[in-house]
């Protein structure tokens, strides 16, 4: 049984998706529609079972896979999380001491 949701999308096309966000905390897509200028925010769970293609197309466009540099990360990469430097002592609360260790200053 279709919702109203669903049923307001049932006649309608997808052309791409523009966008995503988050909205009453439900993952929403900003879909652009075929032979229309216009866009809608549409569930992710709705859009993925109606065009599921188009969903592959915008994720897919957003990954970025190569051969990986120095570091690990893929050539390509929007250099997000995985370039972070992170101090590994950070969690048992050790942060820092690393600093004191080689601190001249006595």
């Amino acid at each position: 049984m279709s919702t109203n949701k669903e049923k307001r999308f049932d006649r309608k096309d997808a052309e791409k998706i523009l966008g995503a966000t988050h909205k009453d905390g439900e993952l929403v897509f900003l879909i652009k529609w075929k032979k229309s200028e216009k866009a809608d925010l549409v569930p992710s769970k709705l859009a993925r079972v109606k065009w599921p293609q188009v969903v592959i197309d915008f994720y897919e466009e957003r990954l970025h896979f190569g051969p990986p540099d120095a570091k690990g990360n893929a050539k390509g990469d929007d250099k997000r999380a995985n370039d972070m430097d992170v101090d590994d002592n950070s969690e048992s609360g050790e942060a820092g001491e690393a600093d004191d260790a080689n601190d001249d200053s006595d």
